[in-house]
């Protein structure tokens, strides 16, 4: 039960980090995008 319930969190921490990822990754793009210059 115990193992059952660990795993049901690990894939709920696992889709919430692909969710920041994406999230994150997507302010990148933007802020990478902005600021062509500043990282040339």
């Amino acid at each position: 039960m115990c193992s059952l319930r660990s795993e049901i969190v690990n894939e709920k921490f696992l889709e919430f980090n692909i969710l920041i990822l994406c999230l994150c990754g997507n302010i990148m793009h933007t802020v990478c995008k902005r600021s062509q210059v500043f990282f040339l």
